[in-house]
């Protein structure tokens, strides 16, 4: 590892403090090494695309922007599920909208280490049945997990637009323990749900991005 990166991390992680003693060793103790795995850590992979070590190839945050920007309109007031701890997906929306002069961006989770990015709306909070999504046009998931289920649920019922890229595990709750409770059950139950809102209002779509398994909907015009 680059000694200058060992610097960039030490300055990172002063200037976000918010990680918790647990985060942080787990950072200091892997960031050398898993920078070379193929699958890196969330943790880590937002730090490596914040401090220019990834390339286009490995940024799925960067790559997500781009395809969510190129498949909803910029000008949409956007929420991201399940951000991270250092929302690496909203800032690269942040940034394109800033550019344009037209949208937002807004980000919960419970574990957020900034209260202030650029333009982004930040809520260091969980995403629930309760969260209020009126005023946002689309509700975006990169990996959010346990959220997937009530984001998915949420945007249904409200009539939403929907992006979620799946995390590759089985989130069944314990109302669900009829249920198989391997991935390919977790997946084909998520997949389910998507499609009950395809319509005459809606389209929606299952499809691989980065190898990431996709379910979107867009509201036909």
């Amino acid at each position: 590892m680059v000694k200058d990166h060992l610097l960039q991390l030490r300055e990172f992680l002063v200037r976000y403090p918010g990680y918790s003693e647990e985060a942080r060793a787990y950072i200091e103790q892997e960031f050398s090494d898993a920078i070379f795995e193929y699958a890196k850590p969330e943790i880590l992979a937002q730090i490596y695309a914040e401090l220019g070590m990834l390339d286009d190839r490995e940024n799925i945050y960067k790559q997500f922007s781009d395809v969510v920007l190129s498949k909803y309109p910029a000008e949409y007031n956007i929420l991201e599920v399940g951000a991270g701890h250092f929302p690496m997906f909203a800032k690269y929306v942040d940034l394109r909208q800033q550019q344009l002069g037209t949208g937002t961006i807004t980000a919960y989770d419970p574990n957020l280490v900034t209260r202030l990015l650029g333009k982004i709306k930040l809520y260091k909070e969980r995403f629930t049945y309760d969260t209020p999504i009126d005023k946002y046009d689309l509700l975006v998931g990169i990996s959010p997990c346990k959220a997937t289920e009530t984001m998915l649920m949420k945007a249904i019922g409200s009539k939403k637009e929907f992006f979620i890229a799946l995390c590759g595990c089985s989130h069944f709750e314990a109302r669900h323990e009829k249920i198989s409770s391997t991935y390919i059950n977790w997946e084909e139950y998520i997949i389910e749900m998507a499609f009950s809102q395809k319509s005459n209002d809606f389209e929606v779509q299952y499809e691989l991005i980065n190898n990431f398994p996709v379910i979107s909907s867009k509201k036909r015009r």
